[in-house]
């Protein structure tokens, strides 16, 4: 489930909640920079490099992260339970990007 917290001309905060083994798979945020923070559960995250490389984290309970405008990742609940997590997001997100993994490499879905 993914709430709308609060959103500004600005700035947009959400709430997701992830089921066990729930995830987003890999994308982007359409140009906006933002933070999250993992408030209940445990997050893996999956950030692809700048050499497109795949570098792989665990995001436990209290972990807070920012990313820039131009990340692409995946993201999710390694939890045998739900798990919560906030996000902010600046510009407002306007669009996204899904891409798929094929031999190793990114291609955006369409």
């Amino acid at each position: 489930m993914r709430l709308r917290l609060e959103s500004t001309p600005d700035v947009e905060l959400r709430l997701l909640t992830w089921g066990p083994g729930q995830g987003t798979g890999f994308h982007d945020h359409g140009g906006s920079a933002g933070c999250f923070m993992v408030v209940r559960g445990r997050i893996a995250e999956t950030v692809v490099a700048e050499d497109g490389e795949f570098v792989h984290h665990t995001r436990p309970l209290g972990y807070i992260d920012s990313f820039t405008d131009d990340v692409i990742h995946d993201m999710r609940n390694t939890s045998r339970h739900g798990a919560v997590s906030i996000h902010a997001y600046r510009p407002v997100l306007s669009g996204i990007t899904h891409y798929r993994v094929e031999n190793g490499v990114l291609t955006p879905q369409e």
